[in-house]
């Protein structure tokens, strides 16, 4: 294991020899950096490695202001702060900004060097996550790093990952643009661009076949609610994908996307009619994900959950005697992953809940209280980010459900008139999703009118 007390001690005795070294303690600092940045990746402590190598590097910077490596072990600590925080729902602005300001002081006295232009590039891309989660308006840091990346290719045109890093972000504004209703067709055009360049001079490198899939998947997407051939795109997300774990079997991030790519495509299949084809794709995210379980146990019961309740569905079309176990089997398993991915499994239990609800319904039994518990869970995700379009989507089709559910004319018309307003709350934030939706925005019309109870 990297983390092996034996792997930074060559160090240790360098620091030991001379204490007035800087050089000795640059070069922990950034042993020690590697080593936190694995451990995390892998789930485990990395708190202590992260916290010896800020004090490291810091050390060495006192020792000498001009070294290089030191202020890239520095930021790199925090930046892995920071993933640590966004991944269990937490606000990861403090380690964000503590990295760019170590990374612009690096850049200012030293403009030609490219690590400090890509590092710098890569902290204004996750403070543009970040600001998203925290429902700001990150424009301002998307411009940053794409200024830094440029800058970067500009000073080394040849290295592979500088295109890559440029397509993920330009793929992750994309996605901005087409939840914000506006067409993102020229920035997803240019991060193929930049992708299919970095593959192109790396052709054996996992990763860049990795962002392709993604940048695929979000294309997809658009496409889906543009009207256009998501199909074509949702394939392709996956032959790159599959070609990037053909490269790099055991990279965690692209199981974890092909599973969940595949269940969104099946979904898509699923409400094209193509049922068969929806149950043939979903068959193949559970393949995914037992790939997955090996390697990162600890992250695959929230995925799971999400296959789950996209089976639980399903079903309810070809096999409705088994959906129920479905829909249940998603919440245990949302609860068991709820510590590591909070809001991720507050959703997956939110549409098992719906799910069961419908179940309910169509087979003739009161909806027990199932609506109301996905309303809880939705109205959790929404009080953390209050632009989670997924959280607005749930909501919208509970309050729909619930009115499905009521027996009583005046009280059937209410809900759905409530309804119709969380469709076009969720709409204000999502407005690309309005026309693929406008069947359960008539139905939840006919259910507010006389006329259409009747019917």
């Amino acid at each position: 294991p990297a983390e092996d007390p034996e792997v930074p001690r060559p160090c240790d005795e360098a620091v030991a020899a001379d204490p007035e070294w800087a050089r000795a303690f640059e070069a922990r600092a950034q042993v020690l950096n590697a080593i936190a940045e694995g451990v995390r990746r892998r789930g485990g402590d990395f708190e202590p490695w992260a916290r010896r190598t800020i004090e490291d590097a810091r050390r060495a910077l006192e020792l000498d202001r001009d070294l290089l490596g030191a202020p890239l072990a520095l930021a790199g600590a925090h930046r892995s702060r920071a993933v640590a925080l966004e991944t269990s729902d937490r606000d990861a602005s403090e380690p964000v900004l503590a990295a760019i300001r170590v990374l612009e002081r690096l850049v200012e006295r030293h403009p030609l060097f490219v690590p400090a232009r890509v590092d710098l590039g890569s902290t204004w891309a996750r403070r543009a996550y970040n600001l998203e989660d925290l429902g700001e308006d990150p424009t301002e840091a998307y411009r940053e790093a794409f200024t830094h990346y440029r800058e970067a290719i500009d000073l080394a045109p040849s290295i592979p990952r500088l295109h890559a890093r440029l397509g993920l972000v330009s793929t992750a504004y994309g996605e901005r643009l087409h939840r914000r209703g506006e067409d993102p067709g020229r920035v997803f055009a240019a991060a193929d661009e930049a992708l299919e360049r970095a593959a192109e001079l790396q052709p054996d490198e996992g990763l860049t076949f990795s962002v392709l899939g993604y940048a695929a998947w979000a294309r997809a997407r658009w496409e889906w609610t543009a009207g256009g051939d998501a199909g074509h795109h949702f394939t392709r997300a996956a032959d790159w994908m599959k070609r990037a774990l053909e490269l790099d079997p055991d990279h965690m991030i692209t199981h974890s996307n092909l599973a969940q790519m595949q269940g969104i495509h099946s979904w898509y299949l699923m409400e094209e009619g193509r049922i068969e084809e929806a149950g043939q794709v979903l068959e193949s995210a559970r393949e995914a994900l037992e790939d997955l379980k090996e390697l990162a146990p600890e992250q695959t019961p929230c995925l799971e959950a999400g296959i789950e309740y996209e089976a639980g569905f399903l079903d309810l079309i070809r096999e409705p005697e088994v959906a129920a176990e479905h829909f249940r089997r998603a919440m245990t398993l949302s609860a068991e992953g709820r510590k590591t991915f909070p809001r991720s499994c507050a959703l997956n239990a939110g549409w098992a809940h719906l799910g069961l609800a419908r179940w309910r319904r169509e087979e003739g039994l009161p909806p027990a209280n199932h609506v109301q518990q996905g309303l809880e869970a939705s109205e959790e995700i929404l009080s953390a980010n209050p632009e989670s379009s997924t959280a607005r989507e749930l909501r919208a089709n509970l309050f729909l459900e619930r009115a499905r559910s009521t027996r009583d004319p005046e009280l059937r018309r209410e809900r759905s008139r409530r309804a119709l307003e969380a469709f076009e709350e969720w709409f204000q934030y999502s407005p690309t999703w309005e026309s693929v939706h406008q069947d359960l925005v008539e139905e939840a019309r006919r259910l507010a009118d006389e006329e259409g109870v009747q019917e």
